[in-house]
Order: structure tokens, then C-alpha cells, then sequence
């Protein structure tokens, strides 16, 4: 009688149980063997065979997905001409990158991480932290010309197309032993676009980086020059961050995996120095620093002193609390606040008087509300205000309702405007909106000094200028000479000539 060795049996024997087991490892390992046939795409940066098993298309749409993430995660930064610029530079060296058919996208992010990394299909980020230590549109290139790099060699690609394959084999693992943690699977937006893709991809997008600045017309040395200004700070944070027992902020790419002197960088440096650009682009120091003068240095903005759970506007020197879980975007003299399911929202003006009227003058004859309900005087702090709702005013989910609410202080009048996506006669969780304004404070001497924001101002050395004097009227505190050092490429020990411009905090 025939046995059919791959057939199911019930009671079966230890020897038949290892035949099924030997049948079930040669099907569930066929998809890993067809997956290595298929794998074969081209390298765009090699022009070789490659393990890649995304398409161009597929790479796109998964950066485009992941960016969606990304814009949750952080706020672009508020800066229209530095965005452009930043974008400028961007497109001028993918242009002359190995893929310049792809559209890039090239963002400048509103936080103080020391940061930049690259999604698939061309989406680039860079900190305002990181471009506060850069001193020259060469060395912003440098820093991008490297996130270039990894996008035209599809490191991310390549990284999820092994991942694919390790996932069909661990998935046969999980099958065959049970074991859900060697089935585990790569997150390519996991830890690669944050803390790099090890050391031969980094030293490969340096490369690449640096092929195409001189393509574009700029100095491959540009990337030794990054590399010396951020290794500096990596060597500072990392004995501050030992001092102050947290974690180090630094950035993963062009200097985390060697040092300035690293034989294998020089080289491909030197590499890239052979090749011929049509112009060279003259960098003018000013135009960068000129840019960077007045953007946001450290925190955007100082949230909760002590737990106290309180939002502080530094911008127009007001504090209020907001309900648990709700999230805040900060403008130069707007606070918008959204609920954590995003179907409340609060935005919180201030807007100067140019003579004495009473917060319910203000509603009348300021911002225009002839019908209101439900008005009563409120007394934050102590201050003058009065709140009610408009029937019928414009709101982020059309018109409705809207609560409003004036405080006036010092020629100023604070102005809040609540509104919830359902609607009707009633505004669902009013009272959430009543409780931020009755909970408004004005800052005053010393706290509105300390949640101040910080910004980069440019200045021209004089012939008495020190960095010692500098940080003397720096608000940086304890290590503010070695952070204005930093920030101007001068650490640990160098010195400023007159004349020359620098980068100093306010």
C-alpha cells in the first residue's frame, strides 16, 4: 500500500509526525527561495544586480506614507525663506544625484534634536537643531547631499527587501517552533532613519554626498568640515549628558560611525574631489548666517514647570491649562490647542489696543460679534474679562457656534475662540474652553524671563570680543561658552577675528 508522505493523519506515529515536519519545511521555505529568484533589481548608484524587492513606485508610496507619520510626530518649522532655501539646496544636489527623475521633498523641522534622516522615495528632514551648528550653505549641503545618498542607494530599500526575506524564513520558524520572537520582523521606519544603517551604508551615503556637492559646485571637503563641527558636539553632549545622568542628543549620520580622521572617509572624500563640476558655486558665509538669525534655539516653547500641567506662551508672556491629552501649536502671537481626538478646538490671540475698551467692547466692536448669549463677566487672575457664544461664527469645522472670551491687561487684549466639531444649540464640552480662560495668567519678571524663548542672533566680532564676554550675557547658563563655541565651529579652544560673524544667543 502507497503512503503518501506528506499526507495529514490523526494518532499519527513519531516517525510519520516527522515526516509531516520535513514536508511543512519544504513548503513554508519554497516563498524564501522564489523570494532570492525575484529579488535581482538594480542598483541605481552600482547599476548592478541588487537585493531589492520594492519597486520605485512601492518605495514612493511608502514614503509618502510614512511622511504622513512623521507630520504627526513633529511640526514643520515656520520659516518660509529658510524652508525654501533648505529645499533650494536640496533640489539643486539631487539634480545631480544618481536619481533625479524622483521628486524630493525636503522639510525643516521645528526641534532643537540634532537630527537628519531620510524616508523612501526622496523624503529628506532636517532639524533647526542641527542647522544651528552648521555655519555655511556648503556644510548644509554636505548634511543633505548624505540623506541623498542613502534615498539614491535605496538603503532603505534594500534594508526592508532583507527584512522581507527574513521575515518569509522567520516566518517558517515561528510555524515550526512556536516561537514568535525569532518570527520577528524589520520596522524600516524603526531605528535605521533615526540611529543609521551601519557604519558601510553611512561611509557609502558619505560618498555619495560628497559626489554630488562636487557635482553641484561645492567642495567635498565640506563633509570633513561637518564632520569636525557636529564630532565636537557629540564629544561635549555626551560628557554633559554623563553629567546630567540622561541620554545624549546626537545625530546618527555623517560622523557617528568615525572619527574626522577615518582613513576610509578621507578616501572617498578624495574620491569625489576627482570628479569634474561645470561651475564651481561660490559660497558666500553671510547668506546662511543671515538666514539663521532670529530661528528658535533649544525648546520651541516651555510646557508645565513642576508638573503644574500649565502651557506657557512665551511670545505673548501668557500661561493657561488645558484638559489632559490635549496637544498645542505654537505661533509667534496664536496658540492653537486641539483635543486629543481632535473635535475641540481652542485658538488663543493676543492682539494690542489702540485705546481703553472693556473686554465686552473689544467683542463688539473689535472683532465684530453683534449676537452673543450667555455672556458674563470672568476675573482670571484677577484681570478684566468677559466670555459668550456667537450662534453663528466662523470655526475650523465651518460655521457653528463658537465660544469667545476677551481679557484685557496692560493695552492688550487676549482673545479666545472654542469650537467643537458636532454642533447644535449647545457647545459639547463648553466648559472646557471656560476653564482656559479662567485659568489665563499674565507672566511676569522672572518666569517670563525663564520660559522665554531663545533665538540665534548674527553679529559681527569686534576687536574686544570674546567668547568668555559672549557667555557672560548669554542666557545659556552653566555651559554657555562651550555651546557658543560649538554653534560657530570654534570649540574647543578657537578663537574669533574681528570682523567676523558669529552666532550668538538671546
Amino acid at each position: 500500500m502507497a503512503v503518501d508522505r506528506c499526507a495529514s493523519h490523526n494518532g499519527v506515529s513519531e516517525v510519520s509526525w516527522g515526516i509531516r515536519m520535513n514536508c511543512a519545511r519544504r513548503w513554508l521555505l519554497l516563498p524564501v527561495a522564489a523570494a532570492v529568484l525575484a529579488a535581482c533589481g538594480t542598483n541605481p548608484v552600482t547599476g548592478e544586480k541588487d537585493l531589492i524587492l520594492m519597486s520605485e513606485e512601492r518605495e514612493i508610496a511608502i514614503g509618502r506614507q510614512y511622511h504622513q507619520q512623521i507630520m504627526q510626530e513633529y511640526k514643520i518649522y515656520e520659516d518660509r525663506d529658510l524652508q525654501s532655501y533648505v529645499q533650494a539646496i536640496g533640489e539643486r544636489l539631487a539634480a545631480n544625484s544618481h536619481r533625479p527623475q524622483l521628486t524630493y521633498h525636503f522639510t525643516l523641522l521645528d526641534s532643537e534634536e540634532i537630527n537628519a534622516f531620510a524616508l523612501p522615495g526622496g523624503y529628506i528632514y532636517i532639524t533647526r537643531g542641527l542647522m544651528a551648528y552648521l555655519n555655511n550653505e556648503a556644510e548644509l549641503a554636505a548634511v543633505l547631499g548624505h540623506e541623498i545618498g542613502h534615498v539614491t542607494a535605496r538603503h532603505a530599500a534594500r534594508k526592508h527587501s532583507r527584512g522581507l526575506l527574513s521575515g518569509v524564513a522567520s516566518t517558517a520558524a515561528t510555524v515550526l517552533t512556536g516561537s514568535r520572537e525569532v518570527g520577528s520582523l524589520t520596522n524600516i521606519a524603526g531605528g535605521a532613519l533615526v540611529s543609521g544603517y551601519g557604519r558601510n551604508l553611512e561611509l557609502e551615503a558619505d560618498g555619495l554626498g560628497a559626489e554630488y556637492l562636487a557635482r553641484a559646485g561645492y567642495l567635498p571637503e565640506s563633509m570633513i568640515d561637518v564632520v569636525r563641527v557636529l564630532k565636537a558636539q557629540e564629544t561635549f553632549e555626551i560628557e554633559r549628558a554623563e553629567v546630567e545622568s540622561r541620554s545624549p542628543r546626537v545625530y546618527h549620520g555623517v560622523m557617528s560611525t568615525h572619527p574626522d580622521n577615518d582613513k576610509r572617509l578621507r578616501e572617498v572624500i578624495d574620491a569625489a574631489a576627482e570628479v569634474q563640476a561645470d561651475e564651481v558655486h561660490e559660497v558666500d558665509p553671510s547668506v546662511y548666517m543671515n538666514l539663521m538669525d532670529g530661528v528658535t534655539f533649544g525648546k520651541s516653547r516651555v510646557e508645565g514647570f513642576g508638573g503644574t500641567g500649565e502651557v506657557y506662551h512665551p511670545g505673548m508672556g501668557i500661561a493657561v491649562s488645558l484638559p489632559r491629552g490635549w496637544t498645542t501649536d505654537e505661533q509667534p502671537m496664536r496658540l492653537t490647542a486641539k483635543s486629543e481626538a481632535g473635535d475641540a478646538v481652542l485658538v488663543i490671540t493676543r492682539r494690542r489696543l489702540d485705546e481703553p475698551l472693556t473686554p465686552r467692547e473689544v467683542m463688539r466692536d473689535k472683532l465684530h460679534l453683534s449676537e452673543m448669549r450667555e455672556g458674563r463677566e470672568i476675573r482670571p487672575a484677577g484681570l478684566a474679562g468677559y466670555t459668550a457664544v456667537a450662534p453663528r461664527a466662523n470655526s475650523p469645522f465651518g460655521e457653528r457656534p463658537v465660544r469667545y472670551g476677551v481679557v484685557t491687561h496692560d493695552g492688550y487684549a487676549y482673545v479666545f475662540a472654542g469650537a467643537a466639531q458636532q454642533t447644535g444649540v449647545n457647545i459639547p464640552g463648553d466648559w472646557r474652553f471656560v476653564g482656559a480662560m479662567n485659568s489665563l495668567r499674565v507672566l511676569e519678571g522672572l518666569e517670563r524671563r525663564r520660559v522665554a524663548r531663545h533665538t540665534l542672533r548674527v553679529i559681527r566680532a569686534a576687536e574686544d570680543t570674546t567668547f568668555t564676554n559672549l557667555a557672560d550675557m548669554s542666557p545659556l547658563g552653566r555651559y554657555a561658552e562651550q555651546e557658543l563655541r560649538l554653534i560657530n565651529g570654534l570649540y574647543p579652544d578657537g578663537e574669533l577675528q574681528p570682523g567676523q560673524l558669529l552666532k550668538v544667543v538671546q
